[in-house]
């Protein structure tokens, strides 16, 4: 069923009654996901390397085993039996359990020998490392009552929770709560369809006002409302029925949104209207979703161009496939090339801009990214905040969406703690001496609120299980735009207002409720503020650094190799274009003075040092760097394709090869595991590639440049119990394979 709005659930009936007990709705004694802060820290939050939580693990795994087969039990304890005694004693029974236990121990054994050992301080391959107790314990004990979130009528327990744990995503990077506005979110499968959702409901947003002038236009009930004016981004305000193409693409989300409560307002009730949702059901079927792109094309496109969405040349893959799905076109889809920090160009931003505004190219939404995959990059949100507003004067409007996937809970770094009955507070700490993210990308971590939508998925930088990911609007009513339901699952018109729900907005039909229970538990006991999450990430973004400084100080001059991490020094990424070679030469030497050598604690309590330290590697902890070999003659390697060659080597060396030669390897011979990423000059341009081939002392442009990875999500690497580090052992690792990969291979 398509268009039958329900009843918009707000945050706000999520409350605390007067007893102090939690209630959703109609639901009351609710879990609370915002309880007293409960002590802790990070040894009580993860199983341990060596899984030294494991006693206490395999007891609350056995709790819920133990609760299931009472719950069963309980559950109307005068129902008949159906597997009796009798059953288990025949032979077909035993040969059948014995049957499961061979193939459940066959089971275990492939796990042993072929999972990736994602917990290791050892593993700094794809971005997942350990996940909380926490996220596991709510998993599996949710699994096994294997409820569906797709209503609340299969989810009676989950949805509840699935409820709290958006609001609380929400809460962490702050989109506002007032009277009139208020936020959404919910889980999905992953980050791509938090994009494709994203993409879809903004898609559906920008082609609003021409539904609501049709409806206008074709519906006698609305005739009161047919004098309505629009506010356009530039100012003006034509009447909503004579308003142009061009107009009706450029009006600011807030003010989409607001139409049927104010058509609602200027015809009042009727037999036929009788609130706000009557009029959104008025609307929605002459919109996109139900007349499809043909009409809509005839209808919506008389004095202007294609459609657009622009992106960084650092986005992720979903995008395109977001772009091809929504029917935008991925020829539509405009990459803007990064700048030498593989953040998105602002300039050439601008310059897009003013050719979509000249040639009258609407714009569905603009793309930020908060923490790219391969290069750990923050674009400047702030700066396209700006040139949003320069652009809105000149009558160009858009949607602003931050693609926070991988570095959206890395805000909780400088998030105060919090909870939903007192925010008066500040958001954000005064204080980030101590916060291991750089200036810029702290910086952008408080614009994160004043964008439209934002991704960000518990399962990569949550230490969550799949599937979690998480789809974020600043507006709940953009949720409208995305509803399909069926009256099996609650989707009556007649019965309105329904029960709270999350399944009926978005993309999936079918979610496992276990997925929002580890989200819930997890934040419940880490809560995604300084005293949670931010402890965790701020420790794992200290390693990230600490690692970035090995490498930069990894090679002697009488190596055979030098490295070169992707992030520029903080003296090169200044306005200074030309650095002299001795002022480059003294930030070096005050590097080595300040923080060569030092553990965490000697670089924590110097100011200076951590001012220092705080500036250097990555916006965000992946870390992505490349090797050139030197000659006999010690003279550094300008081949390029000799350079990518030897870095696919290294790589060879420590990513996992699952069979060779038709057999099986062990995967516990490797003591080291990376990826791999290529950049290309046609995705990235010739400022970021030109920049990273000329400090490896390549000769030309190359046009690609294969690039290893690391994601340093290990909060344990550099404070060890006996004081040491486990990067002593990672870098002679690296040094080890890299000289005898030369010394084999390119001398």
């Amino acid at each position: 069923m398509v268009g039958r709005i329900v009843k918009n659930f707000s945050f706000k009936e999520i409350k605390k009654t007067d007893d102090g007990a939690l209630s959703i709705g109609q639901f009351t004694n609710v879990p609370d996901i915002n309880p007293p802060q409960p002590p802790g820290n990070i040894a009580n939050w993860f199983l341990g390397t060596r899984a030294e939580n494991g006693t206490e693990f395999k007891q609350l795994i056995a709790q819920a085993v133990d609760h299931i087969i009472d719950y069963r039990q309980s559950y109307l304890p005068g129902d008949p039996e159906t597997i009796t005694q009798d059953v288990k004693a025949s032979l077909e029974y035993q040969a059948g359990m014995q049957a499961l236990r061979d193939a459940y121990n066959q089971l275990l054994q492939h796990l042993r020998e072929y999972g990736t050992p994602f917990f290791s301080m050892r593993y700094q391959g794809h971005i997942l490392w350990d996940t909380t107790i926490p996220g596991m314990l709510g998993y599996f004990a949710a699994m096994l009552h294997n409820s569906n979130n797709a209503t609340i009528q299969a989810s009676t327990a989950t949805t509840l929770l699935e409820l709290q744990v958006g609001r609380d995503l929400c809460a962490m990077i702050g989109f506002p709560e007032t009277d009139k506005i208020e936020p959404w979110c919910h889980i999905t499968a992953d980050g791509s369809i938090a994009i494709n959702e994203a993409t879809w409901a903004t898609r559906e947003l920008k082609f609003f006002p021409f539904a609501a002038k049709k409806a206008l236009q074709k519906q006698p009930v609305l005739a009161k409302a047919k004098a309505l004016e629009i506010k356009i981004a530039d100012g003006s305000q034509p009447k909503l029925v004579e308003a142009t193409s061009w107009q009706l693409f450029n009006i600011c989300m807030d003010d989409i949104l607001a139409l049927p409560q104010r058509i609602w307002e200027l015809c009042g009730e009727s037999e036929n209207i009788k609130d706000v949702y009557d009029v959104w059901d008025l609307i929605i079927p002459y919109n996109l979703n139900v007349r499809g792109w043909l009409e809509m094309t005839r209808s919506c496109f008389e004095d202007v161009g294609e459609i657009k969405m622009i992106a960084p040349s650092s986005k992720h893959y979903a995008w395109p496939k977001a772009a091809a799905v929504n029917g935008i076109g991925t020829d539509n889809l405009i990459d803007i090339f990064v700048d030498a920090d593989a953040r998105l160009d602002l300039g050439r931003l601008n310059q897009t801009l003013n050719q979509c505004l000249e040639n009258r190219h609407p714009i569905l939404l603009t793309l930020a990214v908060l923490g790219s995959t391969e290069e750990s990059a923050v674009d400047p949100i702030d700066g396209i905040l700006e040139l949003r507003e320069t652009y809105r004067k000149k009558g160009l409007e858009f949607n602003i969406h931050v693609d926070a996937a991988w570095g959206g809970y890395q805000i909780s770094t400088i998030r105060r703690d919090y909870n939903f009955e007192e925010q008066k507070s500040p958001l954000f700490i005064d204080d980030y001496s101590q916060v291991m993210f750089n200036e810029h990308t702290i910086r952008q971590f408080k614009h994160l609120r004043d964008c439209d939508s934002v991704t960000i998925d518990p399962h990569k930088s949550g230490y969550i299980q799949y599937p979690a990911g998480g789809s974020l609007y600043r507006h709940s009513l953009l949720k409208h735009l995305t509803t399909f339901t069926g009256t099996y699952i609650g989707g009556s018109k007649s019965i309105r207002p329904l029960e709270p729900s999350v399944g009926i907005y978005g993309l999936e039909g079918s979610k496992p409720g276990a997925a929002a229970a580890s989200v819930f538990l997890s934040h419940q006991l880490i809560r995604p503020s300084v005293s949670g999450y931010g402890k965790i990430i701020n420790q794992a973004m200290f390693n990230s650094k600490l690692f970035y400084l090995r490498l930069l100080f990894m090679a002697a001059e009488t190596d055979n190799f030098i490295v070169v991490p992707l992030p520029r020094l903080p003296i090169d990424r200044s306005d200074i274009s030309d650095h002299i070679n001795g002022e480059h030469e003294h930030y070096i030497a005050h590097l080595r003075q300040h923080l060569q050598g030092k553990n965490q604690s000697q670089i924590l309590a110097v100011p200076e040092a951590m001012a220092l330290f705080r500036e250097i590697g990555s916006d965000q902890n992946i870390l992505s760097y490349a090797f050139n070999f030197k000659h006999c003659d010690h003279r550094l390697n300008d081949d390029a394709d000799l350079c990518n060659e030897l870095n696919n080597q290294i790589y060879d060396r420590f990513h996992i090869h699952y069979y060779q030669s038709g057999e099986a390897e062990n995967i516990h011979k490797y003591q080291f595991m990376l990826t791999r990423t290529i950049f290309r000059l046609a995705d990235y341009g010739e400022t970021f590639i030109n920049n990273y081939a000329q400090r490896l002392g390549l000769a030309t442009t190359p046009e690609e440049m294969s690039i290893l990875r690391s994601a340093v999500m290990d909060p344990y690497l550099s404070d060890l119990p006996n004081g040491g580090s486990f990067f002593d052992e990672i870098i002679e690792l690296i040094r080890q394979n890299v000289t005898e990969i030369i010394e084999q291979n390119f001398r």
